[in-house]
């Protein structure tokens, strides 16, 4: 008898072990293999104030580049220092103030279009013909609400499968199906809901993070923990036979008295 009720306690045992669902989710649901589904480009990076930004003026001409990058202390003789460049800040009316052009507004642009914009100023008032600009953003920064709390810096910008895979990967502890991410566009923020777990989170309009982008992993309750669901589910019915075999037992080893 004694052996008997071991056995029924291990597998019980083993039963309760089969209910706990593994440490990671599914996601990318709904979507099928060898399927095509059309890409969305990503979106251009628009400037914010207070982004900082590196500008650099290149021309057949070094001389002609000179007073645009003056900060370079400019050797024309180094091919080098042609290469440095020059950091500037957004202002929080959203300008730059630019060497013999003045400030320039450069909110709402993407680094390509104030490219454009400063070769076309400087062809157009006579500066440098063949002018070439390159600009980068310095300042690509995502603050991510979740375990770490942590404020992220990456070069080239980052989507939110980069982002999830950054910070370990989804998670049991947090609602995959309804992160929050937040936006500022045009003096405003608002708030974006993205379902991590389906295929439509490539759809998103919020997929390719933006500069200064929040990110919000919101932590499950025990009621909306899949594995405590599974685990009350399973373990519901389980005890009931557990405690019916125990009753038969109890009966067995009194009529046995």
């Amino acid at each position: 008898m004694r052996r008997f009720r071991i056995l029924i306690l291990f597998l019980l045992s083993l039963q309760l072990a089969g209910c706990v669902s593994p440490k990671r989710l599914s996601i990318f649901q709904g979507m099928e293999y060898d399927v095509r589904y059309e890409a969305k480009q990503p979106e251009d990076i628009k400037l914010q104030p207070f982004d900082r930004l590196e500008i650099l003026v290149l021309s057949e001409i070094p001389q002609l580049a000179a007073p645009f990058n003056a900060a370079l202390n400019f050797n024309e003789s180094s091919s080098s220092s042609a290469r440095q460049v020059v950091s500037y800040e957004v202002d929080r009316e959203g300008c730059i103030e630019f060497p013999k052009l003045g400030p320039i507004n450069v909110v709402g642009l993407s680094t390509r279009q104030l490219e454009d914009l400063l070769e076309e100023e400087m062809k157009s008032r006579g500066y440098i013909k063949d002018a070439t600009v390159k600009v980068t953003l310095q300042n690509f920064e995502i603050t991510v609400i979740g375990e770490r709390n942590e404020q992220m810096s990456v070069v080239g910008g980052m989507n939110l499968v980069q982002l999830l895979a950054r910070t370990g990967g989804p998670d049991i502890r947090f609602r995959m199906d309804d992160v929050m991410v937040i936006r500022t566009e045009n003096g405003a923020r608002q708030a974006y809901q993205v379902d991590l777990c389906k295929k439509e989170v490539f759809d998103s309009p919020v997929f390719y993070l933006q500069q200064n982008d929040i990110v919000y992993l919101k932590p499950r309750s025990p009621r909306q923990d899949p594995t405590v669901q599974a685990l009350l589910t399973s373990v519901t019915p389980l005890m009931s036979a557990a405690s019916l075999v125990t009753s038969i037992l109890v009966l067995l080893n009194i009529s046995n008295k």
